[in-house]
């Protein structure tokens, strides 16, 4: 059986592997806890697009929400919880959403953001100025921002919720 790190080495290097089937790949060559947690999140993914925040915000509140979040980079977690409870938008239904991305093709975890039924990407389309139409993008979950801040707390950092959602259901299992 090859390591982990072998495998995730070739699946990084074949340019043509999606999300979804480098996440199979991750449970494929892992036992126990680990296999049991990429299997869940193989059948918890489902492919979403995102949009440009001018699609649903004009030029005032994308300023606004720049002032107030100040989304930086490698902070996708905190940009999306700061957008979720920072912004200033109160007048759309906002969520915090985990899930994966990808940067040249390699497969990231990630974080962004649904308001009402359309997502948006304030990270990749305000920090690093991708266009995120042009991104691939799949939701593990997505949680409005008390739910969010309670996992974060728990685990003691931003990000996180899916894998401490797992964990909660993960030991309420029996063991055999």
């Amino acid at each position: 059986m090859k390591s982990l790190k072998t495998v995730l080495n070739e699946a990084l290097n074949d340019t043509g592997l999606s999300i979804q089937q480098f996440v199979k790949m991750c449970a494929k060559c892992c036992s126990g806890f680990q296999k049991a947690y990429f299997e869940q999140k193989a059948k918890d993914m489902d492919s979403i697009d995102c949009v440009k925040l001018d699609t649903i915000f004009d030029k005032s509140q994308i300023k606004q929400i720049k002032q107030r979040v100040r989304p930086k980079q490698n902070e996708c977690y905190c940009n999306a919880f700061h957008f979720c409870t920072q912004s200033g938008i109160n007048d759309h239904d906002i969520k915090y959403v985990e899930g994966y991305t990808t940067v040249s093709g390699i497969p990231i975890e990630h974080a962004w953001n649904k308001v009402d039924d359309k997502y948006i990407d304030i990270t990749f389309e305000l920090v690093l100025k991708h266009d995120v139409t042009k991104e691939n993008y799949v939701i593990l979950g997505e949680w409005d921002a008390d739910t969010a801040l309670k996992y974060m707390a728990k685990k003691g950092t931003y990000g996180g919720v899916y894998e401490e959602q797992f964990l909660d259901k993960y030991n309420e299992k029996p063991t055999k």
